[in-house]
């Protein structure tokens, strides 16, 4: 019977949905924690979407990841706590249009959710 793999943690912050790089990092741990005979755990810290081309076809993989790897975690960060925010209706209407300018635009297209510029029609959505 072999021993079970010791666990490496690598640690994940701000890919703001840059798919490629990602993927590629991602693939260089999977290389690494098998270089060493080991099993990889990652955690995410947050700002996982968002700015970046392909959104998700990150958060798809980071999906798989937890998935696949046991004690591996996402952290919110500061973008997925505003988005989330919104959703829920807490944002006033200053605060919705600064978020939508930074990259709420993008985020509501991603869900497919509606893309008005008022918190009070997407929280009726």
């Amino acid at each position: 019977m072999q021993p079970e793999p010791h666990t490496i943690t690598y640690v994940i912050g701000d890919v703001h949905g840059m798919d490629n790089p990602f993927i590629g990092l991602v693939r260089a741990i999977v290389d690494d924690a098998k270089a060493r005979s080991a099993r990889p755990k990652f955690v995410f810290l947050g700002n996982v979407a968002g700015r970046g081309p392909n959104s998700e076809r990150v958060l798809d993989a980071i999906i798989t990841l937890l998935d696949r790897n046991p004690g591996s975690s996402l952290v919110l960060g500061n973008q997925e706590r505003v988005f989330q925010a919104t959703l829920l209706g807490e944002l006033n209407e200053r605060e919705f249009a600064r978020w939508m300018l930074n990259c709420g635009q993008r985020r509501l297209c991603l869900t497919g959710s509606i893309t008005s510029r008022s918190p009070t029609a997407l929280r009726r959505a």
